[in-house]
């Protein structure tokens, strides 16, 4: 099934391909970004700490700046939270992942 409604993806889908200008994007599980992954929100100290810890492989960390903190995608929100346990952190849902992965920046 194809589709742009992101919440009817997240009702009935198994697994999300989203393809960007003729190229897979990502292709994931869906219960990855909906049951594991997260979106924490960070100053730009917190960030700076995040992006130069060990938790993410090297031009892993996608993010995305907004006026007064910065959007990180986040595989695993259950250990980050164990990680960096002061860092506001949500639930990911399909839209937000795609978000962050299609127009986030890459470090």
């Amino acid at each position: 099934m194809s589709s742009h409604i992101t919440s009817d993806l997240e009702k009935i889908a198994d697994y999300i391909v989203c393809i960007e200008v003729g190229r897979i994007a990502f292709s994931v599980i869906k219960d990855a970004i909906t049951d594991v992954a997260g979106v924490a929100q960070c100053h730009a100290a917190e960030f700076d700490s995040v992006a130069e810890s060990s938790f993410f492989a090297p031009g892993e960390v996608r993010f995305i700046r907004q006026p007064y903190s910065t959007a990180i995608l986040v595989p695993d929100r259950f250990a980050f939270g164990e990680r960096f346990p002061r860092i506001a952190l949500d639930r990911a849902d399909i839209d937000g992942y795609m978000n962050l992965v299609l127009k986030g920046e890459i470090r």
